[in-house]
């Protein structure tokens, strides 16, 4: 066994535990080995999700009864908790759907204080104090954006383009994204789905925008995609990133940003169809990705 505070210790704890879950008969996703699919007569019937020592578990009975008790036996588990628990900073509730928030995570994310006489000087570059508060809160801003309030997402990607050489400026702006996240609450809803996997789609909206960004050289592309059932839809991905080349045309921009969206489409794809073994041709066409009018324009 591996001394606890070594440096192998994590990954032989890691490899322990997927040893026993494959023993159990539970599968890792080729696209993400921290996630275990269990089947039963070809059907999907739980999942296990590793992160570190903590475990997000969900399935039937037999996935209770073949994986989940044995699970328990192989080791001791501290707390258990279902329906309404939190797991790894996720808030999450179910009744009629999944809801999950981070809303104690944001409520503990606070403005950058700074004197009125400094507020004055915004074309003075920080300190050495001042820049690392700087960056603190920018990596709290970039973790809550990117799994549970895309609203500030591009606002984000604004300060962290100005995070190498930061300004009294960039603090009052960083202090306005924090106002605009505590302005509300949010929680992201996942509804109930068909249990007809044949009625699942995935649908893509892609954008960019040209020369947008502090400096006015350099552009962004962004997407959301979302799982669709009827009437019913969940956000499973979105992103407002700087696209790494400079481009001159707007068209250029948002050929960029569709590629891009559609390499995540066909990712979250594929891992639907190796998690449920669903029946999902190979072709592009299965993602449907409304086009913006620059693309009807350019082919008609």
């Amino acid at each position: 066994k591996p001394v606890y505070g070594l440096n192998d210790a994590s990954r032989c704890w890691f490899l322990t535990v997927k040893k026993k879950l494959i023993e159990f008969g539970c599968v890792p996703l080729n696209l993400d080995n921290s996630v275990y699919i269990y089947h039963h007569n070809s059907c999907f019937s739980g999942f296990a999700v590793i992160h570190v020592d903590d475990f997000l578990v969900g399935g039937d009975e037999f996935f209770q009864e073949n994986v989940l008790k044995k699970l328990g036996e192989a080791f001791i588990i501290g707390t258990r908790k279902k329906s309404n628990f939190r797991y790894i900073g996720w808030n999450v509730e179910q009744s009629n759907g999944i809801c999950m928030d981070q809303n104690d995570y944001h409520a503990k994310i606070t403005a950058i204080s700074m004197e009125p006489s400094r507020k004055q000087q915004t074309h003075n570059d920080l300190n050495e104090a001042e820049k690392k508060s700087f960056q603190e809160l920018l990596g709290k801003l970039q973790w809550i954006s990117s799994q549970s309030r895309p609203d500030i997402r591009f606002n984000v990607l604004e300060c962290s383009i100005r995070a190498s050489t930061p300004t009294v400026a960039d603090i009052l702006y960083i202090n306005r994204v924090v106002k605009k996240l505590k302005k509300k609450s949010v929680k992201i809803k996942y509804p109930e789905m068909s249990e007809n996997l044949g009625d699942l789609k995935l649908y893509a909206f892609s954008d960019a925008a040209l020369s947008n960004l502090p400096g006015k050289i350099s552009s962004t592309h962004g997407h959301v995609i979302f799982l669709v059932s009827g009437y019913n839809a969940a956000a499973l991905s979105w992103c407002s990133k700087k696209i790494k080349r400079v481009v001159k045309q707007i068209i250029n921009a948002e050929c960029i940003a569709m590629s891009h969206c559609i390499d995540e489409a066909m990712l979250l794809r594929d891992t639907l169809k190796e998690t449920f073994r669903c029946s999902i041709s190979g072709s592009v066409s299965d993602i449907e990705i409304p086009l913006l009018s620059s693309f009807f324009y350019l082919f008609g």
